[in-house]
């Protein structure tokens, strides 16, 4: 975390990221197995991480791009570069706060509307990936 604090002074790639996405992704399924936070719930809070990355990936095979090269085409990445690495995380965090807490939430007292619950939390970040055109390169 030192490191890669802004400004990061190391990569942290692939490898790292996955990794990360795997403990993340493992300590959510063992909240649920100890009946401690439900999956949904989990799953809605880690959309700012997952859905970015899966928009722009099937992007990228949708426009027959080499899909394993390296780019910066993710919604994050363009809006960062636009904006700021500060601002892009301060309203990330916002929307964690502010439009995931309380679907995640809801999802959790009113299991019936889980589904809804889930698909509201993609509407901010699907339309930041629309409109950043996430998984097209920009042109330099």
């Amino acid at each position: 975390l030192v490191f890669n604090w802004a400004p990061a002074r190391i990569f942290m790639g692939d490898v790292g990221s996955g990794f990360l996405g795997l403990t993340i992704g493992l300590i959510a399924l063992e909240l649920q197995r100890r009946n401690l936070v439900p999956l949904v719930a989990s799953m809605v809070l880690l959309v700012p991480f997952w859905f970015d990355a899966t928009y722009t990936l099937c992007a990228r095979i949708v426009t027959r791009q080499a899909f394993t090269a390296p780019h910066r085409s993710h919604a994050y990445q363009k809006i960062a570069r636009r904006f700021g690495h500060g601002w892009t995380t301060s309203i990330n965090t916002l929307i964690t706060v502010v439009w995931l807490a309380p679907l995640a939430w809801w999802a959790t007292r009113s299991p019936d509307w889980a589904p809804t619950a889930f698909a509201l939390a993609m509407v901010p970040y699907l339309a930041a990936c629309v409109s950043m055109r996430a998984g097209v390169p920009e042109r330099d």
